[in-house]
């Protein structure tokens, strides 16, 4: 690598030291070529080790240029095979598919998530006639957003989950599948599938959870 230094005119004799370097270089160099087993860095073969020498020696002759070998494009992988029924992750009992439209937020408040960035406080709410508990909801959504793989892990950020009752950044509420819809509508995001509200959202201060989905996982 070139450090800037001015070099040294080639008429000025090199020092004794530098010299006797050179001709050990030299020396392993030759080694290395005629026993065809010396390996340089990264796995370099013998017939390529002579064109490292090459450059760190001033010599008259061009190295001759390495070949790139060839590597055939991968196969493309193919498609995942679709999960069966019984293998996706659902939780027993019947799904509302609409609700009262009012929430009711839990009481929890969890530890600070994170050692680093701003801290962000969030609120977690359930809505009425999901028969879904708002204080169980909430503690599962604070192990998923406070577990190190989540956002608090890259040091940017940290959250906490505080009571209904306090102020907060954002909310993240679990909504039956016709009040998420009308959310997200109202949020900018249609979330319809084949004519129905399948996925979840996010609006401003918001994070819209469907209930199907929370329920019944997905294909």
């Amino acid at each position: 690598m070139i450090d800037g230094a001015t070099r040294t005119p080639a008429t000025r004799p090199l020092h004794r030291k530098n010299r006797s370097r050179g001709w050990w270089l030299l020396i392993v160099g030759l080694v290395a070529v005629l026993s065809g087993t010396f390996t340089l860095g990264h796995g370099l073969r013998a017939s390529e080790s002579a064109s490292a020498f090459q450059r760190v020696l001033p010599v008259t002759a061009s190295p001759a240029p390495l070949r790139t070998p060839v590597v055939p494009p991968p196969e493309p992988s193919p498609p995942p095979p679709a999960l069966p029924e019984e293998t996706q992750l659902r939780l027993v009992g019947a799904v509302p598919t609409h609700g009262s439209g009012t929430f009711t937020y839990a009481s929890r408040r969890g530890p600070v998530f994170g050692t680093k960035g701003p801290l962000r406080r969030f609120r977690v709410a359930v809505e009425q006639g999901s028969d879904e508990d708002p204080d169980d909801f909430a503690d599962r959504v604070a192990a998923i957003l406070g577990d190190p793989l989540s956002w608090t892990g890259g040091g940017r950020l940290r959250l906490q989950l505080v009571p209904g009752t306090e102020a907060a950044d954002f909310a993240v509420l679990l909504a039956t599948r016709d009040t998420a819809g009308r959310l997200c509508l109202r949020g900018g995001t249609n979330i319809g599938v084949d004519g129905k509200p399948y996925t979840s959202c996010r609006t401003t201060g918001r994070a819209i959870i469907n209930l199907d989905r929370w329920r019944l996982s997905a294909e």
